[in-house]
């Protein structure tokens, strides 16, 4: 639900930069996600938000980082691998 995505995608991440600012960070990196260019869900929808609210604060630094799905593909084969299963490569390597 949007109040559970809310709850996690924005307002805790929310809190970190809170935090950071209390134990005087300056610089903020923000893992977000690359499908939020277009987004249709409300987990990207959330990400949206909480990126425009960190770029329209001006005491800290900050950097967004917006992984592809290449990420989670490799990720999702690691039980696969664990279990004696290829590898499967993308593109040249």
């Amino acid at each position: 639900t949007r109040s559970e995505v809310d709850k996690i995608d924005y307002q805790a991440t929310l809190n970190l930069l809170n935090a950071g600012r209390e134990f005087g960070a300056r610089h903020f990196t923000l893992l977000s996600a690359f499908c939020v260019r277009r987004p249709l869900l409300e987990l990207q929808k959330a990400k949206l938000r909480f990126e425009a609210k960190l770029q329209s604060q001006t005491d800290m630094s900050y950097s967004i980082v917006r992984p592809t799905a290449f990420f989670k593909s490799v990720s999702g084969q690691f039980e696969n691998i664990k279990t004696g299963a290829p590898y499967v490569l993308f593109g040249d390597g």
